[in-house]
């Protein structure tokens, strides 16, 4: 997280050390980069959900000065988030009827984003998706669209957003949902299916580069530009074991 400042910035990692007899004990540990130092900062009142078959997909998000967690998915849905001044707090996801099928609530498909600049949530169905947009303390439903993949033939691997464009990366493409035109357009993906896809929005460099890299740092640097170039300021990475 971070302010106007971006050399100003702070990590938050939320940890449990076990049980501790009545449930496990969450706390937080928090390093700032005007100190160079961790410290605890106590007992946190959820700990965000962990994704076990995509340990790589986001459930957190960055906006106006707020980290958000997806918390449960289960109805009502929790949100956890701090604020710079590591103030913690808990809010729900958006209200679906429980009269609705099962796959018009809320999904297992479902995204944290920042979107222009709001806090937005994306939740994907069989053919559809929604949009829900936080405004003035409630969630306002802004988009109801079609999709043109997650037809049992196509799953969603990863989604993001930048900007005005929402972002999904499936086994087989990259789609790019553009908000203002309300149209997919289809980017094409790898000579052959994603393995484990990530996907972050490009954002500036919280630290100087420095020019004393050794010639595999410096490697990695210029690889990472060039995808930054070549994905629209958007990092994919396909982990390869050896």
């Amino acid at each position: 997280a971070y302010g106007p400042d971006m050399s100003d910035y702070k990590i938050f990692r939320i940890v449990s050390d076990g049980e501790n007899g009545q449930g496990l004990h969450i706390e937080c540990e928090v390093y700032s980069s005007s100190t160079g130092a961790w410290r605890i900062i106590g007992a946190v009142p959820h700990l965000p959900m962990y994704v076990f078959l995509i340990p790589h997909r986001s459930s957190h998000v960055f906006v106006g000065g707020k980290i958000y967690w997806l918390v449960s998915l289960e109805d009502p849905g929790i949100i956890l988030y701090v604020d710079m001044e590591e103030r913690f707090g808990v809010m729900e996801l958006p209200y679906y009827s429980p009269d609705l099928r099962y796959e018009d609530r809320i999904t297992v498909t479902t995204y944290l984003i920042n979107l222009g600049g709001s806090l937005s949530l994306v939740v994907l169905h069989v053919d559809y998706f929604d949009v829900w947009e936080w405004k003035e303390a409630s969630w306002v439903l802004v988009i109801e669209d079609y999709l043109p993949f997650m037809n049992f033939s196509e799953i969603a691997l990863f989604l993001t957003s930048s900007e005005k464009e929402i972002l999904c990366v499936t086994e087989w493409q990259l789609w790019t949902y553009h908000v203002n035109t309300r149209k997919w357009e289809e980017r094409g993906g790898p000579p052959t299916q994603f393995t484990s896809p990530a996907m972050f929005p490009f954002t500036e460099s919280l630290l100087p580069c420095k020019l004393s890299l050794s010639v595999n740092s410096l490697y990695i640097h210029v690889c990472t530009i060039v995808c930054f170039l070549l994905h629209c300021s958007l990092i994919q990475c396909d982990m390869l074991f050896y």
